[in-house]
């Protein structure tokens, strides 16, 4: 089985799936994110050349194509009621579909089916779910015109089939246009970059409502471009 065809689990766990040695949770999000990244560059050396603009810093232009200024923030792309505290799903799958129903609604994005294919499709082919109680599943949708976000933090701890066998308390999870990499890269390593932080990932797992998560994260990320 080849590196980017095998599940991200093999690439951690012990022989017979159980456990992990040597790994910390910083560890084994970079690693994860990599696996994502290779993936990611794989796709986008496959993708017909196109004109669609990419974002690469973190100003919204105008016209919501792109951005100008600073750095990419997640910030950006993600509406405050985008952000669900807790999620009535029980499942990975039910997780999924209940952010991307979030999204449908509060940011009309069109064709909900297709992205939820897109995306449980993607989960099939390979976890998501990076390690550390974190899962970042995501897809590309011909409805979606940028590249957005939701977040939600299960009421109770859900299975992802996680690269270190823990169960996922927050759920990150991005849409991004069918002819746009570049962004979807740049916000996959943002989330990875910022969850490195082992004081900020447990006081964003400790939330209590939608507002006060959003906040944390708009309030890390000042500090870290201040």
């Amino acid at each position: 089985m080849s590196y980017l065809t095998s599940p991200c689990r093999s690439r951690f766990a012990k022989p017979g799936g159980v456990g992990l040695r040597g790994v910390t949770p910083v560890h084994l999000i970079g690693r994860a994110y990599s696996d994502t990244l290779q993936s990611f560059t794989v796709s986008r050396r496959r993708c017909r050349a196109t004109a669609a603009p990419v974002i690469t810093t973190g100003r919204r232009a105008k016209n919501g194509a792109g951005f100008k200024g600073l750095a990419m923030r997640l910030s950006d792309i993600l509406q405050p009621d985008c952000v669900k505290v807790p999620l009535d799903a029980t499942s990975s799958q039910e997780a999924i579909g209940e952010l991307i129903d979030l999204l449908v609604a509060k940011t009309g994005l069109s064709d909900a089916d297709e992205l939820k294919r897109a995306v449980w499709q993607r989960e099939q082919t390979r976890t998501t779910g990076i390690g550390h109680g974190i899962a970042i599943p995501h897809g590309k949708n011909s409805g979606c015109d940028r590249l957005q976000m939701a977040i939600g933090k299960p009421a109770t701890p859900i299975d992802f089939d996680a690269v270190d066998g823990r169960p996922v308390d927050l759920i990150f999870l991005l849409a991004s246009p069918v002819d746009q990499t570049g962004p979807h890269i740049q916000a996959l390593a943002n989330i990875s970059r910022m969850l490195t932080d082992d004081t900020f990932r447990d006081e964003i797992k400790k939330a209590q409502s939608p507002d006060q998560l959003y906040q944390l994260i708009c309030e890390h990320e000042a500090q870290r471009t201040a």
